[in-house]
């Protein structure tokens, strides 16, 4: 393809810019779906978590409780422990995981698609940019090219 066709190549890229646009922000808002899917489940499971620590009434039913719901059996070691330091132990852990959750729910993206549009408007603009500066270059080295094509042209005449 000749350097001066892809100058021409640069206002269409600039029709497809909103395309990217709305191609971006469903992706994007799938994956916020899918995270805010595992999130909640995550809660759902802590919440279950919760009532099971506080009904134990020995380490081993704290244990296989946790186990039935899909959580961490306690580390043998943590099973000789005395019940009460052992539920205490196991809500401080249940604490730092409704933290982490926390943290990831206010990590996740807007719904506002209004609020994501400049977010995805810098990779899309420093492409426009890009090919911009490439058209320009293809132009420039096209107008060398031509002027040294004349000059030998010229050179070869007499």
């Amino acid at each position: 393809m000749p350097l001066r066709s892809l100058s021409r190549l640069v206002p269409a890229y600039v029709l497809l810019v909103p395309l990217q646009i709305s191609a971006s922000l469903r992706l994007q808002q799938a994956g916020g779906a899918e995270q805010a899917a595992r999130i909640n489940q995550a809660e759902r499971q802590l919440a279950g978590f919760r009532p099971a620590v506080q009904q134990a009434s020995s380490s081993e039913a704290l244990a296989s409780s946790l186990e039935q719901l899909g959580g961490p059996r306690p580390a043998p070691a943590d099973l000789a422990l005395p019940l009460p330091l052992l539920k205490a132990q196991t809500n401080a852990a249940l604490e730092q995981v409704q933290l982490a959750i926390q943290r990831q729910r206010a990590s996740l993206p807007a719904n506002d698609p209004l609020r994501q549009i400049p977010e995805l408007m810098r990779p899309c603009l420093a492409s426009l940019i890009l090919a911009f500066a490439f058209a320009s270059l293809a132009r420039c080295r096209s107008l060398h090219d031509d002027q040294e094509s004349a000059s030998l042209i010229g050179k070869a005449a007499p």
